[in-house]
């Protein structure tokens, strides 16, 4: 991405380091060394432009510069200007409905009517910000726009209101395309539109392609004079699957397809208003209300973290201030909490009497209504923990406890035998297919003096009462703890465009206590953290005894040779089908593995030359799936020498009685071979290995030829390749020796040759130029002649 230093330091007063920021290159040490690699920068006019790498789990608010001084103001402890919005007076303007057919596809949509504006010239200003990142200059509204996602990563879309169906009353639909339906773009391109892509339409045509691309339809020109503003929200999933099917990425599809806050929504609505008004308003501007669909508002996400937890994860010896001082230069705003067990029993009771809503969510609709596990859930991450939400993934993920030692705060499961719903007997995504023998379906908190409170459907609410008469717990399926300390907490609330710290999918996906312990160690400089020795430990680790026999195997292989190589699980046809296939034409998991390296042999030959070597062996270890069952096997290919191999690991693991051999490729079962091998108390000792230059290999393709001289018995065969050397240069990236023969006082010596460049496809021109003066210079030795 693209990022302009004075628009970094527009966010910045004045007055510290001299200026608003650092001079660029010290800018672009603590960004690269902080937060985001910085690739390159350079000059632009009066300006600097950073080309910054901005990686997937950061596109959700980084791709803003806003956002990126705000990372800056972090790392140097200085705070970013406070963005403040106007309030405008807003007035009666013509009629706006907007209607949203799938809230799932498009969660928050925003627009408002703006009349009597002047569409024009940008001031210069916006157009150098907008030409030092390679934006060009369209008009003071389209501009306006571009600046909004630019600084705050919200993508923004107006309308040209006037050109819309209807006449004193405007409609935006959020839909699906109907099958038929073609989309104009502003490029004047006609793009077919298929019935899974989401559309912005008025009352009768389709506007824009959902996050992707706007149409002709609704396209502001100089004549524009009243406009729709859009700021929204769309699934990033379907635009990408859009983007792709239609074949156009753009700045806004790139940034939808990474995911964006709906908040951000309501700060694109915000900010683009105050510039547009600012650039294009006049003395009868006219500013509507806002139209806000926003269904299901983003709920506030909380992690905890100790201060123990800190600086055992980094090896540091932070202290509470250090920790603050760093959440504080982030701006997030945080709690303490003295005794997490102690709170969470507190809170509880409090909110005895909340509605039971089954499946209530915990960032939508708590805490107004809970389901059992949500209100368990609740408890805990308010305290500063994450758990799962799932009442199964709940009871696998705590520590096992005994009843009788329960304590306040610990989690209650139970089987409650309902019929109504199917009973979980396994973890869904904690530890997906962990077994719970019995089933548990139903789970509350332990208050102390035999007391329970938890989420009931038979009362309709959050009750307390004795754990004993509780017809909810009469079959007990276990206790389990969740707090091992009572060590305070931070319980540091995320801002909603962070997010890659909050939990966007299965629980551990995102949003987890690491996830904050990362954020604090990058601001705190890991060049700060200092080397620590190793605690020793006594304990003895007990040795993984198929791993320990693979690495023999592994050795046996290397030592005649042998590469290995990795080849894919999924086969077009074997004794197991998969229900979801990644390929359609790779339906199965192997049976063998034979077939792939009888596929991939061809292919690893082809490259010998390159390589310098005169036959190729390879191998893998890898499991296979049969109809009996799963098994680790091992195949390998060796150029007439397979027989020696299985020999080797007779001698070396154990005698393979049992093995299949067809068309040159060797496979037996390396499970059954070592199942009744002792595992080993130690690993062998090994020597360390010397270092090895890596050179990266060319992405191009090698050329080849063979060249055969004749030279006097007398002469030095070595300087035929000194010849070819002197005129290839570093395209001669190998050769070989394929072939000596006398005659008479004569000695023919016949080389293979092989041309390769780094930096581009090498042409048989270029090549026979080359092996012409190689030839010229070769026959003119004395006594020496080209065959």
């Amino acid at each position: 991405m693209k990022v302009s230093y004075h628009w970094l330091a527009s966010y910045f007063k004045r007055g510290f380091f001299g200026g608003a920021l650092p001079a660029p290159a010290k800018v672009a040490e603590f960004l690269t060394m902080h937060a985001f690699e910085v690739e390159s920068f350079e000059k632009h006019g009066n300006d600097t432009v950073f080309e910054i790498k901005i990686l997937a789990d950061r596109a959700h608010d980084a791709l803003g510069h806003y956002f990126i001084a705000k990372e800056l103001g972090a790392i140097l402890n200085k705070p970013v200007k406070e963005i403040v919005h106007k309030k405008h007076t807003t007035k009666p303007v013509a009629t706006l409905r907007v209607a949203v057919s799938d809230e799932k596809e498009c969660p928050r949509y925003m627009a408002r009517v703006i009349e009597n504006i002047s569409v024009g010239e940008s001031p210069a200003w916006l157009k150098n910000y907008l030409e030092s990142v390679g934006q060009r200059s369209i008009n003071n509204l389209v501009d306006a726009g571009n600046f909004i996602m630019l600084s705050f990563n919200q993508p923004i879309h107006i309308f040209d209101r006037d050109k819309l169906n209807g006449k004193s009353e405007k409609e935006i639909r959020v839909r699906l395309a109907k099958a038929g339906e073609i989309l104009e773009t502003l490029d004047g391109q006609e793009i077919s539109l298929t019935e899974d892509t989401l559309l912005i339409a008025d009352s009768k045509d389709p506007l824009v392609i959902a996050g992707i691309k706007g149409g002709k339809k609704g396209e502001v020109t100089n004549t524009t004079k009243n406009i729709i503003i859009e700021s929204a929200n769309f699934n990033s999933i379907s635009v990408r699957k859009a983007a792709q099917k239609i074949g156009v990425r753009t700045d806004s599809s790139k940034r939808f397809e990474n995911g964006l806050s709906p908040k951000l929504v309501e700060l694109g609505m915000n900010v683009v208003t105050d510039l547009i008004v600012e650039i294009a308003g006049t003395t009868d501007t006219k500013i509507g209300e806002v139209v806000d669909v926003y269904p299901k508002k983003q709920g506030i996400y909380k992690i905890g973290v100790s201060v123990s937890e800190v600086n055992r994860r980094l090896g540091t010896n932070m202290s509470q201030k250090d920790i603050e001082d760093i959440l504080k230069r982030f701006g997030f705003s945080y709690g303490i909490i003295k005794n997490p067990r102690k709170h969470i029993v507190e809170l509880s009771k409090k909110l005895e009497g909340t509605p039971y809503v089954y499946g209530a969510s915990i960032t939508r609709d708590a805490p107004q209504k809970f389901d059992c596990s949500s209100f368990t859930a609740y408890l805990y991450r308010e305290a500063g923990f994450g758990i799962p939400r799932m009442v199964v993934d709940q009871y696998v993920y705590g520590d096992e406890a005994e009843q009788k030692d329960m304590t306040p705060g610990d989690l209650i499961f139970a089987n409650t035998g309902n019929l109504k719903r199917k009973i979980p007997t396994e973890s869904v995504e904690c530890l997906p297919g962990t077994k719970v023998p019995n089933g548990v379906d139903h789970v509350g908190l332990y208050v102390g003096d035999g007391m329970v409170i938890h989420g009931t459907e038979g009362a309709g609410k959050v009750i307390v009462e004795k754990l004993t008469e509780s017809t909810q717990f009469k079959n007990i399926a276990g206790v389990r703890c969740f707090i091992t300390s009572d060590e305070e907490r931070f319980v540091v609330t995320i801002p909603p465009e962070r997010l890659d710290l909050r939990n966007q999918g299965s629980f551990l996906a995102g949003g987890t206590t690491d996830d904050l312990i990362e954020e604090v160690g990058r601001i705190y400089g890991y060049e700060n953290i200092k080397e620590a020795q190793i605690p020793a430990t006594t304990s003895r680790k007990e040795i993984n005894k198929t791993a320990y026999y693979e690495s023999k195997l592994r050795d046996i292989f290397a030592e005649q040779g042998f590469s290995e190589v990795y080849t894919s699980s999924f086969s077009a046809r074997g004794d197991v089908e998969l229900e979801n296939p990644v390929r359609t034409d790779r339906a199965y998991v192997r049976k063998n593995l034979s077939d792939n390296l009888r596929e991939i042999m061809p292919l690893n030959a082809y490259n010998k030359d390159l390589l310098g070597i005169s036959d190729v062996r390879i191998f893998e270890i890898g499991t296979v799936f049969t109809k009996d069952g799963e098994h680790k096997s091992c195949a390998f290919i060796g150029s007439g020498i397979e027989k020696e191999i299985l020999e080797k690991i007779g001698q070396g693991i154990a005698p393979i009685k049992d093995f299949v051999e067809k068309e040159g490729v060797i496979e037996f079962n390396f499970t059954k071979l070592i199942e009744n091998l002792p595992t080993p108390q130690k690993y062998d000792e090994r020597p360390i290995p010397t270092a090895v230059l890596y050179k990266k290999p060319s992405q191009y393709p090698f050329v080849l030829r063979d060249i055969a001289v004749f030279i006097p018995k007398s002469a030095s065969s070595e300087k035929i390749i000194d010849i070819v050397k002197k005129h290839a240069g570093d395209l001669l990236v190998t050769h070989k020796l394929f072939d000596v023969f006398e005659k008479g006082e004569e000695t023919s010596y016949a080389h293979r040759i092989v041309f390769q460049s780094r930096d581009t496809t090498l042409s048989d021109a270029e090549i026979n130029k080359i092996m012409e003066a190689v030839t010229t210079d070769l026959n003119g030795q004395s006594g020496w002649r080209v065959r």
